[in-house]
């Protein structure tokens, strides 16, 4: 192979390590999606935005494959459950049966 194609395969994979997103990130955008949804007033936002984390990581499941991450959303109560891909910093969601 040339030299020229493995820098660039070895660049991209980096790239891909460095902005696999955290949990956080990923409770921060799950967050963000559901408030935008919401008709919500300021109080419910604040309420969300103060409750939701904890409330969220008691659902979520994240693998960690280094270079993307898939989470898993389950909540039994609500009879939702979603599954999310992780990469370059973006998610990509769907709602899962």
């Amino acid at each position: 192979m040339n030299k020229k194609w493995i820098i660039i395969i070895l660049v991209i994979l980096i790239l891909l390590l460095l902005t696999n997103p955290s949990i956080d990130d990923f409770s921060d955008f799950m967050l963000d999606e559901f408030i935008k949804r919401q008709n919500l007033s300021s109080f419910q936002e604040m309420m969300v935005q103060t409750l939701g984390p904890s409330l969220l990581e008691n659902y979520t499941e994240r693998y960690n494959l280094q270079l993307i991450s898939v989470y898993k959303i389950n909540i039994p109560e609500q009879n939702l459950r979603y599954t999310a891909i992780g990469i370059l910093t973006r998610f990509i969601v769907w709602e899962s049966r």
